[in-house]
């Protein structure tokens, strides 16, 4: 149905948006899991929810008239029928489990976000479901990333700036599932770590300190590349002799405003022998590919030709810049799409993830995310288009594991994951497409070898002509102008609110948290859940995987120190 152009004529005025739209069928469910706060304190305080269709919103920085989003809120309307009869239908098994059926949503490589049943969201328009844990997990599988961050003089003001949040927002979409580590520099290069050179579990924890450390780093000293790459492959290479990384992939990610200074005699033609020849030995010595993203960092032209040249001898490196704020979703996404064209193969069809569980931010229920990546496998390779989700809370997972322990349980879940390794040996005008996909054709290294007709579409494209683009997508607007509370609470007297009948009910953090989850291939994580609950008989046990046709574990990595300290400003 992507591309299907009765799916376009009939999509004007039959979607409901997040923000304005009034729901067609709305239902009131009464009872304390029901509540929202933004309703009151009382006992019965429910917000209005839609079984009838679902909602959708897109990402800050896109726009209905892009002709990719457009295109997408269209095509994605025809899950109402199936997410309808996939709630039925599952209502048994959640049942069986003695818990209310789940919310199901999907967030596309577009931005559009589109979540069943309907609700109001109460921060409207400010939700970006591409960067976000549960969906670059499903879109890359678990992997071992090294930043290397210039702090050097020249990165000052804004460079730094532009650095920081990009560095940052690469820690954010990490899961348990992955290892981290980081090396800064100046004229000297240092890891971000008091324990020695290695790989860190991507946990909350060492999430927190790596990203207080970005945030106080300053720009001073010279710019020493060599050492900044020799630090960054030592890290890959000790980890994995003391078997403290995940049996996959790779990647280091450089980001610098691409000035070397230092030190005296070491030209750019030294560095980038040097970083050819790491990236050859480092990936024989994981026996995976290591895959290598530069990022250059700088609003002024001459100084991104060393960055892009680290990347092109290499047959998985890839260049792009980062001028402004607004550049770094798309320029960082590369580093994970990259990874997820390995994903689309018949092997990883069952793939689920794990996310370490968090702080649902609407609710301030304490869960985790299950999600699967979505291709449309008409293409070859087949092209990603977006990921499916379903959020779990405590209570469900406490009631399924038997055990309190959850976040033990959640992370033995992930380490066990079904997928297989992503395969990244891709042809190599099927990387220069890639290239050209997030740099733009200043990108590509080999223009002239790899032709149009040699590209394979391996990122969305706009199916119809503008000229189809007609008419208002959205089914009216009659909540324009009206408050939250006004909207999604089923009403209040003297600020107890009077909750209505039940109906397909969910539970308090599926209904209320920012991303309501789940569906398809999902349902075999939450097999897996009922099959701990149905044949453990203690608190201790391992997974017990469903089908084994199906669940091919990967070997879950050594533990590695819990998370890095820091004592002292780099």
């Amino acid at each position: 149905m992507r591309c299907n152009e009765t799916s376009l004529k009939e999509c004007q005025s039959s979607n409901y948006d997040e923000c304005f739209a009034a729901l067609p069928s709305p239902t009131c469910p009464s009872g304390p899991e029901f509540n929202i706060p933004s309703c009151g304190s009382g006992e019965g305080c429910p917000g209005y929810v839609d079984f009838t269709t679902s909602v959708y919103s897109i990402a800050p920085g896109t726009a209905e008239t892009d002709p990719l989003v457009y295109e997408t809120i269209c095509w994605t309307r025809h899950m109402n029928e199936w997410l309808i009869q996939r709630n039925e239908r599952d209502r048994a098994f959640w049942e069986d489990l003695g818990i209310n059926p789940g919310a199901m949503y999907f967030g596309s490589t577009t931005g559009v976000f589109r979540y069943y049943p309907g609700r109001r969201t109460k921060d409207c328009g400010t939700y970006d479901p591409r960067p976000r844990p549960w969906n670059v997990a499903p879109s890359s599988g678990p992997k071992n990333i090294v930043l290397v961050l210039d702090k050097s003089g020249s990165m000052k003001e804004n460079r730094m700036t532009l650095m920081k949040k990009a560095a940052i927002r690469v820690i954010e979409t990490l899961t348990m599932s992955d290892r981290i580590a980081i090396v800064v520099f100046d004229e000297t290069a240092r890891v971000i770590a008091d324990e020695g050179m290695y790989l860190y579990p991507a946990n909350n924890e060492s999430k927190a300190i790596l990203i207080d450390a970005i945030a106080n780093l300053e720009a001073k000293g010279e710019t020493n590349f060599y050492d900044a790459f020799e630090k960054a492959f030592d890290v890959l290479d000790i980890s994995k002799g003391e078997e403290l990384t995940v049996n996959c992939n790779s990647a280091l990610l450089f980001l610098t405003d691409g000035e070397m200074t230092h030190p005296v005699g070491i030209t750019p033609e030294t560095v980038i022998d040097l970083v050819t020849r790491r990236v050859n030995a480092t990936s024989t010595k994981m026996g995976k590919p290591v895959l290598f993203f530069s990022y250059s960092i700088s609003e002024e032209e001459d100084v991104h030709t060393l960055p892009k040249k680290l990347a092109c001898p290499l047959p998985l490196g890839v260049w792009s810049r980062i001028n402004r704020e607004d550049q770094i979703v798309e320029a960082l996404s590369s580093y994970y799409q990259l990874f997820s064209l390995g994903l689309g193969d018949d092997e990883n069809a069952d793939f689920v993830s794990w996310v370490e569980p968090y702080i649902f931010v609407t609710g301030g229920h304490r869960g985790t995310t299950i999600a699967a990546p979505v291709y449309d496998r008409s293409t070859s390779p087949p092209m990603k288009i977006g990921v499916v989700g379903r959020d779990i809370v405590f209570k469900v997972l406490t009631e399924a594991l038997e055990t309190d322990n959850v976040t033990e349980a959640v992370a033995e879940l992930a380490r066990y994951s079904v997928a297989v390794c992503p395969a990244t040996n891709l042809p190599r005008c099927v990387i220069e497409e890639y290239r050209k996909a997030f740099g733009g054709d200043e990108a590509r290294c080999f223009p002239d070898e790899c032709n149009a007709d040699a590209f394979s579409s391996i990122v969305p494209e706009k199916c119809f002509d503008s000229s189809k683009y007609t008419g208002n997508l959205s089914a009216n607007s009659d909540n324009k102008g009206r408050s939250y509370a006004d909207i999604v609470c089923c009403g209040s007297n003297n600020g107890v609110c009077l909750g209505g009948e039940t109906e397909g009910g969910l539970t308090k953090a599926m209904i209320i948290g920012i991303a309501v989850g789940g569906g398809g291939v999902i349902i075999v994580a939450l097999l897996m859940l009922y099959c701990c609950r149905k044949r453990s008989g203690n608190n201790n046990r391992r997974v017990v995987v469903v089908n084994d046709a199906i669940a091919v574990p990967v070997n879950p990595p050594p533990i590695a120190p819990s998370a890095p300290t820091w004592k002292s400003s780099p």
